[in-house]
């Protein structure tokens, strides 16, 4: 039988009630793949064509794509059609135009959210913390509705049925779940270019996209007959666009015997946002017949309360002027200097604003230089020894605003709204804008960043070496940090100092065979970042990524504190779960060799003894007296202390690619080879849902200690009988709270606080659990109690935060593809021009995973790479395909 919680086989008979058949109770059986009964293969279909001509005037292309997916969860599908189209063509000698212009149109069936905190948001979690293996859950999904009466059916009351209760509505989101999302799309660019003289040109383009989005939502009650109130009918929606405009002058020319090329450009940029509005309008308290989806048919008056409508008027542009001027030297020289000036009116304040003060630097100017150097032609090298080498340096900078409106957030006066009131009038609504302490001097973002570089070439180009190192400097982020809160407001708007990047990429490249029938190319890239607050701002000393709700959370923090390392993930006061595991310290014998194992308590369960690794509730503990029960906790500063987990940066990135191509004999065609491994070394993440599991005993590492076969320990359980279910816990009894306890052996003795000898009690703080067993003081701690309580989220006290922290390294077979192209002598006879078929599959498996139990590694519940926690998590997918190429 698979680790986990055994649960009654009783859950397939329902209440007894006319009509209802008792099913028989299944023996003890195990269902291992349980999980997949509420996952299904996906499938996806990708159709383009396309449709190319012209003349030396003119071209165009125009093509079409259709993309159909169902998803990997029932009632899940995803359709996409696109059109794009491209013309140019010239006006006469000197004028010619481009345009473009892409429409897609897609459509999202209930596009589920399966990674999250609880079993109703997570299906992962559902099956790793409330469903026991033995569970037939095929058979559950098949059976739970009485399609008759749509009447969910309820299990025997003799089961505890929460588990099940909660998988029902699970499965009732894909059952009564009708959520339609459709998205549309026109994206056009039109230019017109001139050729004024042979060495002048100018052209000037403007570009505009245009978003909409819709959602109509269909939800069936999942009371009888398809009643109740998750009957609902809503719709809602958004629109908003964005422009661009940018006019070049652009002059190309050559001196000094053509040695000496100057190229210069002049640049006017102006991009933003257009006007936008949202709505949404929502059934009230149900529907008055199921399935009639009109909102006359509401069960109740639809109030302001289901009706919502907004504009938003445009409200963001940069104007930006800039020049590009590029010198060669008999192109081994290169150098680019370029300077831009932009002015942003998400920094610029409102007059009032600025009579009381307020400075405007909406102005930013940033300039760059880039020089580089083919050495390898200036020095005339053989090509056989070093066939291109080249040096290369930059330096530059960029800067950025903020959001609309921030510059004004806290200064006073009142934002207002419009609530739509059903007879079709309006009403406005005020609120005071005073809960941010204003920024009266608020200047733009400035990214600085320089690199320095190789590109050497060797043995004709069979071997290649480029490497890299850059640094990157943000300074004055634009951050909301909460206040003090005798200040009367509860956040600020601050500029906050510098955050530095920086790291080496290396890439390999070699060549082992190349002839006129096989070439074969290898690949290798490293690479590595090192992140550091290098200062923040004197009001704010911590820059948090992510704390889920400061020290009343259960999981660590990831944070960076001013002069540190970037992301640590953190257990402390403040920055995340006060939960810490703490370790033995001797003070009278700092060499003492038990110095440094985790700390035990005492905890009696069933009237037995057993023991629990020991968390600190007042403070993160690094270590504890053995006597007082006094913690010592590790401080990063005197205000702020905190235990260090890890750090989620990676020791490095790699990756290795090999591609294989193959000419076959007698013009047959040709085959080829790709694939490509990576992964990374090091770095921490965070994961709840392997916690969940194990203390479940969902996961196979909560095997051990189940059972004899699995390392379990002689006990004698409260029948009287012997059983092997112990653990011995590798660790010393420590703390106020310890450890005396009435001996099993009656053996020992302890003087109590008034000077009294209690016979058959021993104090075992300074002992380590086995030799409190070897001298058969105490039993072997109860396997599934350790589970419990050390790992499950309602085992009575919150688990170690370091049970959540674990090695990010894995190295993955992210793909190979092999592909055949077809010979021209075979395809010229039907108007075919080239014609290639494929196989491809990705994600194919994790030639190394080190995390336990098979976790994916990749399946955060974020793209946030700062954020490397899964709540829940995804099941690892592979994909498989077939592509057919043809060009006519």
């Amino acid at each position: 039988m698979d680790a986990g919680i055994s649960m009654r086989q009783n859950y397939k008979l329902w209440q007894d009630r006319p009509g209802y058949e008792y099913n028989p109770v299944e023996p003890l059986v195990s269902h291992p793949d349980n999980w997949k009964a509420l996952f299904q293969t996906a499938k996806q279909d990708n159709v383009s064509v396309a449709l190319t001509g012209g003349s030396e005037k003119a071209t165009y292309r125009l093509s079409y794509s259709y993309t159909n997916m169902n998803g990997a969860l029932p009632n899940n599908s995803f359709d996409r059609h696109s059109v794009n189209f491209r013309t140019n063509g010239k006006i006469n000698d000197i004028f010619s135009v481009d345009f473009s212009m892409q429409y897609s149109n897609s459509n999202t069936l209930n596009a589920h959210y399966i990674n999250g905190y609880t079993a109703s948001t997570s299906f992962v979690n559902q099956v790793t913390s409330s469903l026991a293996r033995n569970t037939d859950l095929r058979w559950f999904r098949d059976n739970y509705i009485d399609y008759s009466t749509w009447e969910r059916m309820v299990p025997d009351t003799r089961e505890s049925s929460s588990a099940l209760l909660s998988l029902q509505s699970t499965l009732n989101e894909f059952t009564d779940r009708h959520v339609e999302h459709t998205e549309q799309t026109i994206i056009s660019r039109l230019a017109l270019n001139a050729q004024l003289t042979d060495w002048l040109d100018a052209s000037a383009s403007i570009s505009y996209n245009y978003f909409t989005q819709n959602d109509e939502t269909k939800n069936w009650g999942s009371e009888i007959y398809r009643r109740g109130s998750g009957n609902t009918y809503a719709i809602s929606g958004s629109n908003w666009g964005k422009y661009n405009s940018l006019i070049t002058l652009h002059s190309n020319n050559r001196f000094l015997d053509d040695n000496l090329e100057l190229d210069v450009r002049l640049i006017n940029e102006i991009y933003g946002n257009q006007a936008g509005a949202s709505y949404s309008r929502t059934t009230n308290g149900g529907l008055k017949v199921p399935g009639l989806w009109s909102f006359a048919n509401t069960a109740d008056p639809i109030s302001v309360n289901n009706l919502n409508a907004s504009w938003n008027r445009r409200n963001n542009m940069v104007v930006g002027l800039g020049g590009v001027i590029n010198l060669s030297w008999k192109d081994q020289i290169n150098l680019e200097v370029t300077g831009r000036n932009d002015w942003i009116s998400s920094l610029l304040y409102p007059e009032f604003m600025l009579r009381e003060g307020a400075h405007d630097n909406y102005s930013v100017f940033y300039p760059s230089v880039n020089l580089s150097w083919v050495f390898s032609d200036t020095f005339n090298i053989d090509p056989s020894v070093l066939s291109f080498g080249k040096l290369r340096a930059s330096w530059g900078q960029v800067g950025s605003g903020t959001d609309a409106y921030a510059t004004s957030k806290g200064a006073g006066g009142y934002s207002y709204t419009s609530v739509p009131q059903v007879a079709g009038n309006e009403i406005f609504s005020a609120s005071p804008n005073n809960s941010t302490l204003p920024n009266y001097d608020l200047k733009p973002e400035i990214q600085q960043s320089m690199e320095f570089g190789a590109d050497l070439r060797f043995l004709n180009g069979a071997i290649g070496v480029d490497v890299a190192y850059y640094k990157i400097n943000t300074k004055n982020q634009i951050l909301t940090l909460p206040a003090i809160s005798e200040s009367g407001v509860s956040n600020m708007l601050i500029n906050a100092g510098n955050i530095q990047n920086q790291g080496w990429e290396i890439q390999l490249d070699f060549r082992p065979i190349q002839t006129n029938t096989v070439r074969w190319d290898i690949g290798l890239l490293w690479s590595r970042n090192r992140g550091k607050v290098k200062e923040l701002h004197p009001n704010a000393k911590t820059q948090i990524f992510y704390n889920n709700g400061g020290s009343a959370s259960y999981t660590p923090a990831i944070v960076a504190f001013e002069g540190g390392a970037f992301g640590q993930i953190i257990a402390g006061t403040g920055y995340g779960s006060v939960y810490s595991q703490a370790y033995y310290y001797n003070n009278d014998d700092p060499n003492d060799p038990l110095n440094g194992k985790k700390a035990l308590r005492y905890r009696a369960d069933d009237n037995l003894p057993t023991t629990l690794w020991q968390t600190n509730n007042n403070m993160p503990g690094r270590n504890i007296n053995s006597e007082t029960g006094e913690y010592y906790a590790n401080y990063y500063n005197d205000e702020h202390p905190y235990d260090v987990l890890g750090n989620i940066e990676a020791d490095f990135n790699a990756s290795f690619t090999t591609n294989v191509m193959v000419n076959l004999p007698n013009n047959n065609g040709s085959l080829d080879f790709f694939a490509q491994i990576d992964g990374r070394v090091g770095g921490k993440m965070v994961s709840t849902s392997y916690v969940t599991a194990m203390g479940a005993g969902a996961a196979k590492s909560s095997l051990y200690g189940r059972d004899q076969a699995h390392g379990g320990l002689e006990r004698v359980n409260y029948k009287g009988e012997t059983v092997y279910n112990g653990m011995i816990l590798d660790g010393v009894y420590a703390g106020r709270n310890a450890m005396i306890v009435e001996t099993l052996n009656g053996e020992g003795s302890y003087v109590n606080d008034k000077g009294e000898t209690v016979l058959g009690s021993v104090d075992l703080r300074g002992m380590t659990m086995q030799d409190a067993v070897n001298k058969g003081y105490i039993a072997p701690m109860l396997s599934s109690a350790y589970y419990y309580y050390q790992y499950g989220w309602s085992g009575g006290m919150a688990q170690p935060t370091q049970n959540m922290v674990y090695d990010l390294t894995y190295f993955s077979l992210r793909e190979i593809t092999v592909g055949y192209n077809f010979p021209q002598k075979w395809i010229k006879h039907v108007g075919l021009q080239d014609a290639r078929i494929s196989f491809s599959a990705r994600n194919i498996c994790y030639l190394y995973n080190k995390l336990p139990d098979k976790i994916n590694p990749e399946s955060m519940s974020s793209a946030n790479p700062l954020v490397p926690i899964d709540w829940g998590g995804v099941p690892y997918s592979r994909n498989f395909s077939i592509n057919l190429n043809l060009r006519f």
